[in-house]
Formats: structure tokens, C-alpha cells, sequence
């Protein structure tokens, strides 16, 4: 798999950090990818967005929580108790999702189209 602008674009209202690789200097920075300098980044010799894994999300973290009480709320009856969401969301691909689920891991910088494991994408964790 190669990285595309498909995979780029849902992130870009939501100031997405990329590393890539100066030419000039010869040395890895970040920059915020945004439309202006998509043109400019995509000719560096290497470019990723750094996002946070989908392991980050877990039954303990607010977010999570978030997503099943505020976003989802009164529509439990669709995904039952939080602990069946939980499973649900874990269980199923990111884009498969509902779409205020996927929005909003989209707006969290989670990397829903699993960029990190193809060596697509940087782990913000792995950043030194």
C-alpha cells in the first residue's frame, strides 16, 4: 500500500502533524499538514503523518467514553450497554463504524486506516 491523499484528506481540517525529511538540510521536522502546504510536503523524499495508534483507545479512557455517552447517548439502544460498544468498536474496522464514531477518532488523530502497521504513518508515541 502506498500513502494516497485519500488517506490524508479526512484529517486535514483537524491540523494534522507530519514528519518528513528536509532536503535542503538533510534532517526529519515536523510540520502541520494543512491544503497550502500538501503540495509542498508531498515532494519531500519521505513523508508521514504521525498519529496515535487505535490501541491508545481503551475501555479505561475518557474518550471512549466519550464517544459512547455523549455521540452515541440516545441511540444505546442501537449498541447496548457500554461494555457492548466497547466490544463493538474494537471489533470492528474503523471505517465501518458509524460515522460520528469515525469522525471523531478522525478529529483524535487515531489512525483508522492502520497507515502505522503498513509503515505508512509514524506512532506519536515512537517520536523522540
Amino acid at each position: 500500500m502506498k500513502l494516497q491523499l485519500k488517506h490524508l484528506s479526512v484529517y486535514l481540517p483537524h491540523k494534522l502533524n507530519v514528519q518528513y525529511l528536509d532536503r535542503d538540510n538533510d534532517i526529519f521536522k515536523i510540520r502541520e499538514l494543512s491544503i497550502d502546504t500538501y503540495p509542498y510536503l508531498i515532494n519531500q523524499t519521505q513523508f508521514k503523518p504521525i498519529l496515535r495508534p487505535m490501541s491508545d483507545l481503551t475501555s479505561e479512557d475518557f474518550q471512549l467514553k466519550y464517544l459512547y455517552f455523549e455521540l452515541i447517548g440516545t441511540n444505546s439502544e442501537l449498541y447496548g450497554s457500554f461494555e457492548e460498544f466497547t466490544d463493538f468498536v474494537y471489533e470492528t474496522t474503523p471505517e465501518y463504524l458509524p460515522f460520528i464514531v469515525f469522525n471523531q477518532l478522525i478529529k483524535w488523530k487515531y489512525d483508522c486506516f492502520s497507515l502505522i502497521k503498513e509503515g505508512l504513518a509514524i506512532d506519536r508515541h515512537t517520536l523522540k
